[in-house]
């Protein structure tokens, strides 16, 4: 419990008081009888109303179902031993939240067998109170499978498709048959959000642009209701692009290189302080402190793959390349729901790395932001470090 869940420990006295003020009224009046049950009352505020659920997000995982089970079981959100029976449930999550934010299929081969895991877990998650915890967001990836670019389709995520007494070349057109807008696949994939917000914290495949928050009928947004309606709305005109022709093209803005999508802006940013000043309009009209994106492996200054904090903080930059087709690392972010955030290694002996919190954006900590980014920056990989992971970047 204490690991999975955080107190409020301003809300808690405050229900503590009240609790407190209102049994011992009752009390006085001669009921109940056990003043006992004051500590069953005061501690229940403690344990039930004043938690928030934790959030797992995992970036990139590129057709590695092995990796793939090994965050999800270390993590503690699944049961591998029920993988191979119906009858009894992966998900052992709970009321935690899994977000994975895109890139499921491609460069390895489990691809299929990876989308068939979520869609399990998002079945059984929701068997909570009907409401599912899992998220897939969409990633560049999953739209060049939508738009028949399969440049990066390995041969043996093909095979994983055929059927019993086909033969090896059926596997394509079985894999283009489920990829299709009515197949089994192909209509679930394209019903991922492009971008999901969860306790101040904004998930998004590549990092969502300003311009997508620079909307008409309002500038920014002020309380939670609208900070929402601009996240649905988003999501929703990213879904009726999907319906429009424009899905085969690279004319729209969700679907060209500088969209949610396949943008390099934040991870590979020509000018750091103008990246931090546009993320932070960002997060502002969104409601959020802080932004999660994948798309783009990271390397530390030795070359080893580790997830990377910038501006304040306020971007995680966290595809550490999970796929043993980049012989990266496995990782996944715990997120606390009060701002906190830990990186975990589970193939490191369970190294962890503590995310810095993010800094508020109402406070006067510009200069010690941009100095915060600069000296991320500083320890970003070298350029031959960098040079090999824009050789295994589209």
């Amino acid at each position: 419990f204490v690991v999975r869940f955080k107190p409020q420990p301003a809300r808690a006295l405050l229900d503590l008081f009240v609790v407190y003020s209102t049994t011992h009224f009752w009390v006085a009046m001669g009921w109940p009888p056990q003043r006992e049950l004051l500590c069953v009352f005061g501690v229940l505020p403690l344990l039930l109303g004043t938690v928030s659920a934790i959030t797992v997000s995992v970036a990139d995982l590129h057709g590695d179902y092995g990796r793939a089970i090994l965050i999800l079981k270390h993590a503690g959100l699944i049961n591998p031993d029920n993988l191979n029976n119906e009858e009894k449930p992966v998900w052992t999550g709970g009321d935690t939240y899994l977000v994975q934010t895109g890139d499921i299929v491609d460069r390895g081969n489990d691809g299929k067998q990876i989308y068939e895991l979520f869609m399990r877990l998002a079945k059984e998650s929701a068997s909570v109170d009907g409401k599912s915890r899992v998220v897939n967001l969409m990633g560049n990836h999953e739209l060049m499978n939508i738009q028949g670019d399969l440049r990066y389709v390995s041969p043996g995520d093909s095979a994983t498709y055929l059927k019993p007494g086909q033969n090896k070349y059926d596997g394509f057109s079985e894999r283009a048959k489920a990829w299709a807008s009515d197949g089994w696949l192909g209509k679930w994939v394209r019903g991922f959000s492009v971008v999901a917000k969860r306790d101040g914290v904004l998930f998004c495949h590549a990092g969502l642009p300003e311009k997508f928050v620079d909307r008409p009928n309002g500038v920014v947004r002020r309380d939670e209701a609208d900070h929402q309606k601009l996240i649905e709305a988003i999501n929703g005109d990213f879904s009726d692009a999907f319906s429009s022709s424009l899905v085969q093209t690279d004319t729209d803005m969700f679907f060209d290189d500088s969209g949610p999508l396949w943008n390099r802006y934040y991870s590979m940013p020509d000018d750091s302080d103008a990246m931090c000043n546009s993320l932070d309009k960002v997060l502002k009209t969104t409601g959020t402190k802080r932004m999660v994106v994948g798309h783009t492996i990271q390397q530390d200054s030795g070359g080893n793959f580790r997830v990377r904090a910038d501006c304040g903080g306020r971007l995680v930059l966290a595809d550490t390349g999970i796929s043993r087709a980049y012989n990266g690392a496995a990782s996944y972010i715990i997120h606390d729901g009060q701002g906190g955030a830990k990186v975990v290694y589970p193939e490191m002996n369970d190294e962890s790395q503590e995310l810095p919190m993010p800094m508020d954006l109402e406070s006067d900590s510009k200069p010690i932001m941009l100095r915060a980014s600069k000296e991320a920056l500083s320890d970003v990989a070298t350029d031959d470090a960098l040079l090999r992971i824009r050789q295994q970047m589209l």
